[in-house]
């Protein structure tokens, strides 16, 4: 029995749709789907990428995979608790597809941002996370998470996907999204820094962005302080933190 409340993709032209926005990629670097569940995309996958891995949570499904679906490197391992330090040591190029669950797609981003060598990814995501994605500022879908890729990636929402591709019917629909990689001169620390200012920055939407870094550093800053350093790099304190572009937070 499935232990994960998984849904599988059924519909053969979204799949193939998938295959075809997938990079292809060189000899030196590797492919890996994140939660392949029966197979259905693993099976084309594995046909036309000669490193390919998939990451399995579900025991089941991951011996299931090795019996139906031959050469297949599947690894039996929930991802976010994945050591990708060999995979980052062996490849120069590291790309990731798969559909990702709506609860832990945020934790999912988080950890592909942080890997050496990550080139670029196609995720389905349910359709209000793709939104979130790609939304820009003064859109009340901004947010953390806008911010969070936009500052080390392209994004790219290819299409949609209706509930209906799937067995069982989940409650809602989905998109797809490419995600690439790109060239920035952050260290690791200043990247640190962006993800606890953008996070403390969206705690609070609704308040000013002076309000809500006040209440996440009022331990360490007075009112004034911040009012000072914001307005030192041409930021208003009355403006919300929607009303900032991703690169205001740096």
């Amino acid at each position: 029995m499935v232990r994960y409340s998984q849904v599988f993709l059924k519909d053969e032209n979204i799949i193939g749709k998938i295959l075809n926005s997938v990079d292809k990629i060189k000899e030196d670097e590797v492919l890996i789907e994140i939660g392949p569940g029966a197979g259905a995309l693993s099976r084309s996958l594995i046909k036309n990428f000669n490193n390919f891995y998939a990451v399995e949570i579900d025991n089941v499904l991951a011996e299931k995979l090795k019996k139906e679906i031959g050469q297949i490197n599947v690894i039996n391992q929930d991802f976010l608790e994945m050591d990708l330090s060999p995979f980052e040591s062996k490849y120069k190029g590291i790309y990731f597809v798969g559909n990702l669950p709506y609860k832990i797609s945020t934790a999912i981003v988080e950890k592909i941002l942080g890997i050496k060598n990550f080139k670029g990814a196609v995720f389905m995501f349910q359709k209000e996370v793709a939104h979130k994605l790609i939304a820009t500022k003064d859109n009340g879908d901004y947010g953390y998470l806008s911010c969070l890729v936009k500052i080390q990636m392209d994004i790219e929402h290819l299409f949609d996907v209706s509930r209906y591709s799937f067995e069982p019917v989940p409650k809602v629909d989905s998109s797809i999204v490419k995600l690439k990689a790109r060239e920035n001169n952050l260290t690791e620390e200043e990247i640190l820094n962006y993800r606890k200012t953008i996070s403390y920055s969206f705690m609070y939407k609704r308040k000013t962005i002076l309000n809500s870094l006040f209440l996440s550093f009022k331990n360490k800053y007075g009112k004034e302080q911040i009012e000072s350093m914001l307005k030192s790099v041409g930021i208003s304190p009355n403006l919300r933190a929607e009303a900032l572009e991703y690169t205001d937070f740096l």
